[in-house]
């Protein structure tokens, strides 16, 4: 296993968040409509409420986002991670208004990618020879924005064979949510927070011939294979 340097202790929390909730509005505008983010905050609130142990303002699911992006700022003391929420009530409220994810995730995802590379000035789409060199630059990238987990180890079994090992990491809540309410990406598979936007952006600027699967959760680390299928 080979370590990935992080120079922080923890994901950037404003940079997830406003992604998060700019996706949400683009979610809104291309494919489901006002409906869509109702449903969004109001889970959204009701993740962070769970959290820290109270129970959700009233009326909030009409809030604006910038006072629910403050309630989340507010609560950081006592949940460092509400960035989870946004992520969590987004695959949640697809679930409930088409009974399964699937449109929705993929562009909000890819979606989520792009506005990574924007913020990082790289437009321009890049060639790799394998996943794994692949996956190594999309690490850095990650890791320049701050939102990559630290506590995490990597290795390649083959040159499109990665193993992705990382403990404590900081997108496991909204994934045992997921887990605990059976809410799966296609093919009935789990969601993994982190594989999810890795394998986006290898799709994007590697190939679409891949997948992933997580092999441990949370026991204590959690272990995600990302592989070509083809």
């Amino acid at each position: 296993m080979e370590k990935i340097d992080t120079p922080y202790d923890q994901i950037d929390f404003n940079t997830l968040v406003d992604i998060s909730i700019s996706l949400s509005r683009l979610i809104d505008d291309k494919l489901y409509g006002a409906v869509y983010t109702r449903f969004v905050k109001r889970f959204t609130m009701q993740f962070e409420a769970e959290r820290i142990g109270k129970t959700p303002p009233d009326d909030s699911e009409d809030w604006e986002w910038s006072r629910i992006r403050e309630y989340l700022e507010q609560n950081r003391e006592n949940y460092p991670y509400g960035f989870n929420a946004v992520m969590y009530a987004m695959a949640k409220t697809e679930v409930t208004l088409q009974g399964k994810t699937g449109v929705g995730s993929r562009v909000s995802l890819n979606e989520m990618a792009k506005s990574m590379n924007k913020r990082l000035g790289d437009t321009q789409q890049s060639e790799f020879p394998n996943l794994v060199s692949a996956f190594k630059q999309i690490v850095n990238k990650l890791v320049a924005l701050n939102v990559f987990p630290p506590n995490a180890d990597y290795s390649a079994e083959d040159c499109n064979t990665v193993s992705l090992l990382v403990d404590g990491c900081a997108f496991k809540d909204v994934c045992q949510k997921l887990r605990n309410e059976n809410i799966t990406r296609y093919g009935n598979k789990e969601i993994c927070s982190i594989g999810s936007m890795l394998s986006t952006y290898l799709e994007l600027e590697f190939s679409r011939d891949h997948d992933y699967a997580i092999e441990h959760f949370a026991n204590p680390h959690c272990k995600i294979k990302f592989a070509k299928t083809k």
